[in-house]
């Protein structure tokens, strides 16, 4: 038995109990139909590790959850899938449920690659076969309970998928809108760059090997890494005024643009605090 979780509706109460995968579902591998193969040897229904909707010699009916098998990397693929599919010989068909289908897919989608690689002595999904996963331990409360959850989750997951789709679009209306600007608005007229700035250069780096270029520095020193929101309020990295002025580093003043150049390329943030 399992003990239950912190967070949990309130009408349901008892132990969760411990079970194996292959106790709540049964587990195969799809087919392949040489006919079928392409001319660059990928078959159309399965398409870069993309479950698509193509009728096969072998198919099945009814509800299944899907998983990526050997040699395709186990577990970096996982879909619910409905009605008739036919599936690659490396992908793992998970159906005839003994429990609720939507919670199996929910407990196991955010983290089934993880707790594959888990299972291997190598930490790597490559030595990891059907049997093992067929051992991988579920905890499962009763069928209601279940139901609620995986009804609840996938809620959650629409909701998701309908704020990227937003997103989506607020991304195409502010690439139309540049575009309005680079072309109708400026009438074909260019500007050179320099003009839209009074001050601009590339960083510096202070020699790593010099610890007083860092020991108990207080200049916040930004990296690659630190360029990962539109608007830079934290840094993990601080340098000495003396290191600032042994390289080629230089103090920014807020609101600049900064973006990278190299390794990197294309990450971009507005500083809000001096920075070098």
């Amino acid at each position: 038995m399992y003990d239950v979780p912190h967070l949990r509706f309130p009408e349901f109460s008892g132990e969760w109990e411990r079970k194996r995968l292959k106790d709540v579902c049964n587990i195969r591998t799809g087919n392949k139909n040489t006919q079928d193969k392409s001319d660059n040897g990928i078959y159309p229904f399965y398409v870069r590790s993309q479950i698509v909707e193509r009728i096969n010699s072998w198919t099945f009916d009814g509800e299944a959850i899907l998983t990526a098998g050997d040699g395709v990397g186990v577990g970096k693929v996982f879909h619910y899938s409905t009605g008739k599919i036919g599936v690659h010989q490396r992908v793992y068909i998970l159906s005839d449920f003994k429990c609720d289908g939507k919670y199996l897919y929910s407990y196991f989608a955010g983290n089934f690659y993880n707790r594959v690689k888990r299972m291997s002595a190598k930490n790597s999904v490559d030595s990891v076969r059907m049997e093992m996963i067929a051992d991988m331990p579920i905890a499962l409360p009763s069928i209601e309970e279940q139901k609620k959850i995986g009804h609840l989750l996938a809620l959650l997951d629409d909701r998701i998928a309908t704020q990227n789709k937003i997103i989506e679009k607020l991304q195409s209306l502010i690439k139309g809108i540049v575009d309005e600007l680079m072309t109708v608005l400026l009438k074909g007229e260019l500007y050179p760059f320099a003009s839209l700035y009074i001050k601009a250069g590339e960083g510096g780096t202070p020699t790593t090997s010099v610890s007083k270029y860092y020991s108990g520095g207080s200049i916040p020193f930004i990296k690659i890494d630190d360029l990962s929101q539109k608007y830079l309020t934290s840094n993990k990295d601080f340098i000495t005024e003396l290191g600032m002025q042994k390289s080629s580093a230089w103090l920014i003043p807020s609101q600049s643009v900064i973006y990278s150049n190299g390794a990197t390329i294309g990450a971009i943030s507005i500083n809000k605090y001096p920075v070098c």
